[in-house]
């Protein structure tokens, strides 16, 4: 339960968790500059820009852990626990565990990562969700037919209206490594989500 406070304390339970996990596995989630710190305030967006490693450990041993999955999810996206949804940054199935304890992909992501690009307002909380996939052998399958990309961009409406809890229960899995940032709005990170949304209306607009 070591999680619960500050997990309780931002808001990501209950506006993406529907409680604190007991975890096996202790996330860590490193940028090129920065591992991150639990709930860490991250004040250049440009920290974030290249994709994260992630690390575990094990609690007690891990063998039972094959494969994982690794969800990144914005809950802020017009106004903090937006009621049109998440955010999808990153959805990467098939990770398996390397004898230094990373976690490498064995598939293409289902949606590739997504740099923060927080718009005008307060921070945006970025939340890592690590889960075990089980006995499962069909969620990249699966999640790349729920979330496919017309325009083979994965742009910023294709990653609208996610719940990242639905998803978790929907395809059974076990949440074993939760963390999570904080990352405020910056001069590039205005640009970078004008830029965003541009693209999205444009493939709207055109069909794709």
């Amino acid at each position: 339960m070591a999680l619960e406070s500050p997990l309780t304390k931002s808001g990501v339970i209950p506006d993406v968790l529907k409680s604190a996990p007991s975890p096996d596995l202790n996330l860590r989630v490193s940028y090129e500059n920065e591992t991150l710190k639990m709930g860490a305030n991250i004040a250049r967006q440009e920290t974030t820009m290249e994709t994260p490693t992630l690390t575990i450990n094990a609690a007690g041993g891990n063998d039972r852990f094959n494969h994982f999955t690794i969800i990144m999810t914005d809950p802020d996206l017009f106004v903090k626990n937006d009621p049109t949804g998440q955010v999808r940054h990153w959805l990467q199935t098939g990770l398996t565990r390397q004898s230094d304890g990373s976690l490498a992909a064995t598939t293409p992501a289902v949606t590739p990562y997504l740099p923060c690009a927080p718009g005008p307002g307060p921070a945006h909380r970025y939340v890592f969700i690590l889960c075990d996939e089980g006995t499962r052998q069909d969620v990249a399958k699966k999640a790349r037919e729920e979330f496919p990309s017309k325009s083979d961009t994965h742009d910023l409406k294709d990653r609208m209206g996610f719940n990242a809890q639905e998803f978790i229960d929907k395809y059974g899995l076990t949440i074993v490594g939760v963390t999570f940032m904080e990352v405020s709005p910056t001069a590039r990170s205005l640009v970078d989500n004008l830029q965003l949304g541009a693209q999205s209306l444009y493939h709207k607009v055109v069909g794709t």
